[in-house]
């Protein structure tokens, strides 16, 4: 019963939370983002009025939240940075097909896509099958949720090269599932035990992983780099205003595209 709950369970969540970063379960980063998150979801709660008489968490107490004060410090940054040097990133590209072919043609869209587009894995990973629209002037206009800040149905204006991505695999997902509902299909559609095609990627990272590794060592590449290092290395490339918008087509051939932050 939501009445029930009190400030002795927040407690006890934020020292389970420290108890298994200091066993080294889970990073000081994953720990800050789970407290987070579910800082979010209870003001989240609130905010939707779910809390007052007659709504399901009707008596919640007020101090069953996350404070500030509860809040875990940042982590430092051990990591030389978020951007993929240059080299890198086109060294990556030259690589797509083996990672198309150690996961599947879903990981390597949405690789393509993270690296066009600059926007977070899951947002991509959960992308619509019609996903793609124009705005009045014929221009391609990626649609999108951004699920950190609870903004739905964002616009991405998206280069040519990354429209053609998107139009290949709707095709693909179309003729996977040609009797499905296209309003419930998923652009990226688990490979496995997604009969009706409405359940998307979850997460690239451990694919990523593998695939890196498997590549030959050069300098400069580090370590393991999860997805969203490319994103933050197209993103830096599009935020640059001393840099040209075709540098990412130069970087590499499937960062073709024209866009603005989201």
């Amino acid at each position: 019963m939501p009445a029930a709950w009190g400030r002795s369970d927040v407690v006890a969540f934020t020292n389970r939370m420290g108890y298994f970063t200091s066993t080294g379960r889970i990073s000081p980063a994953r720990r800050l983002a789970f407290t987070r998150f579910v800082r979010r979801v209870l003001l989240r709660f609130r905010a939707l009025g779910l809390t007052t008489p007659g709504q399901l968490l009707e008596g919640m107490p007020a101090d069953f939240a996350i404070s500030p004060e509860d809040m875990p410090d940042e982590p430092e940054d051990t990591e030389a940075g978020r951007d993929l040097p240059d080299e890198v990133m086109r060294e990556l590209c030259s690589r797509l097909d083996e990672l198309e072919a150690m996961s599947s043609i879903e990981v390597r869209v949405a690789t393509e896509l993270l690296i066009d587009t600059g926007r977070r894995p899951d947002e991509i990973n959960t992308l619509a099958l019609n996903c793609l629209e124009q705005d009045s002037d014929g221009s391609d206009v990626l649609v999108y949720d951004n699920h950190k800040a609870y903004r739905l149905g964002r616009r991405l204006p998206i280069g040519a090269e990354a429209a053609a991505t998107i139009r290949r695999q709707q095709q693909r997902v179309l003729e996977r599932f040609p009797t499905a509902d296209q309003n419930r299909l998923r652009l990226l559609p688990r490979p496995k035990t997604n009969p009706e095609g409405t359940k998307p990627l979850v997460d690239i990272s451990t694919q990523h992983r593998a695939w890196v590794n498997s590549l030959p060592r050069s300098p400069g590449a580090g370590g393991r780099r999860p997805p969203r290092h490319a994103r933050h290395a197209a993103r830096a490339v599009r935020l640059d205003p001393d840099l040209p918008l075709r540098l990412p087509s130069l970087l590499c051939p499937a960062a073709r595209r024209r866009g603005r932050p989201g």
